[in-house]
This record gives structure tokens, C-alpha cells and sequence, in this order.
């Protein structure tokens, strides 16, 4: 016959030394490492920190943080004021090279760049750029939003217009309103025109008729 088993010293205790903390108003997720802004305005990161992206160093004790991106290997970060910093990986230029000034309505970070929309409702992004990443589009300063990720980034203007710009291996800088959107099927290698047989003559990965357009 079996006996009960003992109480479990390993449970969770509702006297647990550390008490959850319940004063965030703020999470940003990047590929690595997270951060949040508590309600108090500072700001604090973690996760891997191998190129001190976790790191806010000089402003830790900053008390007046409205937005915090995470990217990949690096981070950046909005003050009420509008002035920015980055700070982690630098290994693109990532962190401030090609960064103008501000101030800033808002900042993203992304994998190997960044980019952010001015005051002045311009969009300006800086740091590696092997895909594209920094082709914005030119001489247009009606931005309302910009979002940045991966290799990619795409930006709202009024009346509703989506731009897209960077890296388009999967059709993800494409925005074509003029026919039906269709999601890509991950066993498809030419997704988004009719591709039947998934014929690939020169075996490159893309279907023949991708290969001709």
C-alpha cells in the first residue's frame, strides 16, 4: 500500500522574499533581450547582454523614458523631450552613425538598423544598410508611424498609403493594393503567383515562374 507523499519543499511560497512587480506601463520584445519602462519613467533591460544591449549604463537612472525599442544586439531609447539614445552592437553603425539629431516622436531598433519619425514627421533610419534597410522613401514628410523589423520597415502617411522598404526575399517590403493579399505558403517557393507543378529548372530555391518576372 502506498503512503502520501511528503509536502513539496520546492513549491512556490506565498512568502517569497522578491514580490512581483506590478508597476510597469511599458514592454518591448527584440530577438535577444526585452525591456520596459516602469511607472516611475525608468527604464531597465534583460536577457542576453553580450554586446551590452541590456546595458543602460550612464542612463539607468534616467526618469523620464517614454518608449524603449529592443532590437537584436542593440536598443534605443526615447526621452519625453525628445532626444534618443542606442546603445549595444555597434558592429553596423547601428547605434548612432548616420543618426540625426532629433528631437524625435518616435524610435525603433531592428535587427542590424534602426530608424525613427522626426517632429517634423520625417522618417530617417541609419545603420546597416546591405539590404536596403535605409531607403526610405525620398522627400516625403507626412509620416504618422514607422515600424522597423528584421531587415525591413515599413511606414503609414494619411489617406490610409503603406510604405515598405529594405530586405524582400518573401515579399515582406511589397505592398501591392492591387490584387487580393495573400499569405505566403512556406512550402511554396514562388507563393504569390499560380505555381501548380513548383517547377524549379535551375534549382535556386524560386519557382520558375518567379524566376521570369
Amino acid at each position: 500500500m502506498c503512503s502520501p507523499a511528503p509536502p513539496r519543499s520546492d513549491s512556490f511560497d506565498s512568502d517569497d522574499s522578491e514580490s512581483t512587480i506590478t508597476d510597469w506601463t511599458f514592454v518591448n520584445a527584440g530577438g535577444f533581450h526585452t525591456c520596459g519602462i516602469h511607472n516611475n519613467g525608468k527604464a531597465e533591460c534583460w536577457g542576453s547582454n553580450n554586446m551590452q544591449q541590456s546595458n543602460l549604463g550612464e542612463h539607468s537612472d534616467d526618469a523620464d523614458w517614454v518608449y524603449i525599442g529592443a532590437g537584436h544586439n542593440h536598443t534605443c531609447g526615447l526621452h519625453d523631450d525628445g532626444t534618443a539614445q542606442c546603445w549595444g552592437s555597434n558592429n553596423f553603425q547601428d547605434m548612432s552613425a548616420g543618426m540625426p539629431a532629433g528631437p524625435w516622436r518616435e524610435i525603433k531598433a531592428a535587427k542590424s538598423h534602426s530608424c525613427g519619425r522626426l517632429t517634423t514627421n520625417e522618417v530617417a533610419c541609419w545603420g546597416g544598410n546591405n539590404d536596403d534597410q535605409l531607403s526610405v522613401p525620398n522627400n516625403v514628410n507626412d509620416w504618422l508611424s514607422v515600424q522597423t523589423v528584421g531587415d525591413h520597415s515599413c511606414g503609414m502617411r494619411p489617406n490610409g498609403i503603406l510604405e515598405c522598404w529594405g530586405k524582400n526575399d518573401l515579399f515582406q517590403s511589397t505592398v501591392n493594393l492591387q490584387r487580393p493579399l495573400r499569405l505566403p505558403k512556406t512550402a511554396d517557393n514562388c507563393p504569390l503567383i499560380a505555381n501548380p507543378n513548383q517547377a524549379d529548372s535551375d534549382n535556386d530555391g524560386m519557382g520558375d515562374v518567379c524566376d521570369d518576372t
